[in-house]
């Protein structure tokens, strides 16, 4: 989690090397909060990254892609629950 004087900011949920969630409440966002949170899982799984991302969500493939990750799989939504159209970003040290 991120907090400033102990009010949060935002989190991050990792299981394993895959990214559950990573969040930053909307006030806080673009001040460096998502890559710093991006730091310390990169810390916890040195050997590589994954999450699944809508695909319509493009500030968060945006920000993904500007912190170095690659688009390596997109599906028609058919596998997840909101049967959303999304995609498999990957980094790798």
């Amino acid at each position: 989690m991120a907090d400033e004087d102990g009010a949060p900011l935002g989190f991050v949920i990792l299981h394993g090397g895959v990214i559950e969630h990573l969040y930053v409440q909307p006030e806080h966002q673009r001040r460096g909060v998502g890559a710093a949170l991006l730091a310390r899982a990169r810390a916890v799984s040195p050997g590589g990254l994954a999450l699944w991302c809508f695909v319509r969500n493009r500030p968060a493939r945006a920000f993904y892609a500007r912190e170095g990750f690659i688009e390596a799989e997109e599906t028609d939504g058919s596998g997840n629950e909101e049967r959303e159209p999304d995609v498999r970003l990957v980094w790798r040290a």
